[in-house]
């Protein structure tokens, strides 16, 4: 027998379950664990999958190894390997959208906000290690500095970055990762053909290269302020 529309209406008013009383009483009487910041880090460290930490550790190997054998153009080869170092940034802070985790990650005990900015967090902190390994290196057979280096490594990784999380915010899905994986490969392309002579690492450019330093930094700050509101917009929609 099927049951009309009106029917399953007075059932679900029958039999609606009534609000549980003293809710808040209870749940505040409910013990708490405690974790600190350090195990909140690392707990989120090892969220990650495992080749963004190879590619890292593949980086800092092809450096170590070019340097041995390259007399010059070294900050070259480097400049062209950092858009691969980004690509892990953005693929990891789309990682959730991409296999559809969002609602299950808003069931867990700490807010999506909270966990992008850990684990953007733990990344660029690694990242930041591995370009002040990668500057002595690449200062070798070079009449650079260290500020200089630092500059030329970093330029490349936030022109990666910065289109990798715009991509982000509006491609969905898998899609994003592919569209963050092919704005690394053009930016690596275009350093390796700017510094296959090694002219655009001349000392009179420098003042160029800062000022894109400077410009790109100011745009990160900005897009990430917007990842993190989209961030905190999603959490409030699927509340």
């Amino acid at each position: 027998m099927r049951i009309s529309k009106d029917m399953k209406k007075m059932l679900e008013t029958a039999y609606e379950a009534p609000e549980p009383s003293n809710k808040e009483k209870f749940l505040r009487k409910l013990p708490k664990a405690q974790i600190s910041h350090t195990e909140f880090m690392v707990l989120q460290a090892a969220y990650m999958k495992k080749w963004v930490w190879v590619v890292s550790l593949l980086v800092l190997g092809i450096a170590l190894k070019s340097a041995s054998f390259l007399d010059r153009n070294v900050l070259g080869l480097f400049s062209a390997l950092m858009p691969f170092i980004a690509l892990t940034v953005t693929t990891e802070n789309t990682r959730s959208a991409a296999y559809g985790m969002e609602e299950l990650e808003m069931a867990s005990r700490f807010s999506l906000r909270s966990v992008a900015l850990a684990r953007m967090g733990i990344l660029g902190g690694v990242h930041f290690g591995l370009i002040c390994c990668l500057i002595p290196v690449g200062l070798q057979n070079q009449i650079y500095g260290s500020l200089q280096a630092g500059v030329y490594l970093t330029v490349p990784y936030l022109l990666t970055v910065i289109p990798g999380l715009m991509a982000a915010r509006r491609i969905h899905g898998r899609e994003s990762g592919y569209a963050c994986a092919g704005i690394a490969a053009i930016v690596s392309v275009i350093f390796i053909t700017l510094g296959s002579n090694g002219v655009v690492y001349h000392e009179k450019y420098f003042s160029w290269w800062l000022a894109a330093f400077i410009i790109l930094v100011i745009m990160l700050g900005a897009e990430w302020r917007r990842t993190i509101k989209e961030t905190e917009e999603l959490a409030w929609n699927l509340q």
